[in-house]
């Protein structure tokens, strides 16, 4: 949980209603500042109310649930990693192996050094927010028998 921080200041009137310091009204008589519904003064004392300030700052971010980690061994063939997932809100692949593989997105199947290329030993691909798909994932390896790590998040 984040920082906390103040978003309203409110003061009380003598009838104890607290009022939010934009909606209190100014008494023509002496200018003090009213309560709207008792038009009594407002007193002196201030409270803040805190609230987490990622509740206001940041947009909610839906709740991920993570299928079982996969192995998926990629050949000197274009080849199916992942089909469609229409539920699919995240994914990541690492390359585990010592092969360079490369990635499609769409059809035709992937080409070797084209596109979204994976280095070998730890290249990483993290479906973002410009790079959210759906759709199935190809790949293809230098070598045979290239292991690639599959993480997907629905």
């Amino acid at each position: 949980m984040g920082t906390t921080r103040p978003i309203q200041v409110y003061q009380w009137c003598s009838a104890g209603h607290y009022v939010e310091k934009s909606q209190a009204i100014r008494q023509e008589a002496d200018s003090k500042l009213c309560c709207p519904i008792h038009l009594r003064p407002l007193a002196l004392k201030e409270q803040r109310f805190l609230v987490p300030s990622e509740a206001y700052d940041r947009p909610r971010q839906p709740k991920l649930l993570p299928s079982r980690p996969a192995a998926v061994a990629v050949g000197v063939a274009s080849g199916l990693v992942l089909a469609d997932n229409y539920e699919r809100k995240g994914l990541v692949l690492v390359n585990t192996s010592a092969n360079v593989i490369s990635l499609s997105f769409v059809y035709p199947p992937a080409v070797l050094n084209s596109g979204i290329t994976l280095n070998a030993a730890g290249g990483t691909f993290v479906m973002g927010e410009y790079t959210f798909t759906t759709g199935p994932v190809y790949a293809i390896a230098a070598g045979a028998l290239s292991n690639l790590a599959v993480q997907e998040y629905t």
